[in-house]
């Protein structure tokens, strides 16, 4: 049965964080980088997901869709921080990515190997 109440009420935008969404009613925060992506730009996903494990009361599962990057300029010793910093988080959650380049999806499954605990 489709829900009757329009997204635009499930939905949460942050000025500060253009391309970040977060979906209360479903516990999901979406992003959705376009450009190249940095270790800077990497840093400000993660200051969104550790803002939003702050603010919200229920853990909640993230997806990454990769379509729009032109470019990846992300240091692998950046990710094995990312990882080590995302891995001392409260609890594990579902993480999806959607990578449709060769060198998003080798991201995706390396940022996958170094999660697991």
């Amino acid at each position: 049965m489709m829900n009757p109440e329009p997204i635009e009420y499930t939905l949460r935008s942050y000025p500060r964080f253009p391309r970040y969404w977060y979906y209360p009613k479903f516990r999901l925060a979406t992003w959705h980088p376009t450009g190249v992506l940095t270790d800077a730009v990497a840093d400000q996903i993660i200051e969104f997901i550790e803002m939003q494990e702050h603010d919200q009361d229920e853990l909640f599962d993230r997806y990454t869709d990769f379509s729009g990057l032109t470019k990846v300029r992300l240091k692998v010793n950046h990710m094995f921080e990312i990882a080590r910093r995302r891995r001392s988080a409260r609890e594990p959650v579902n993480s999806a990515f959607f990578a449709d380049q060769p060198v998003t999806l080798s991201i995706a499954k390396m940022y996958e190997g170094l999660m697991e605990r």
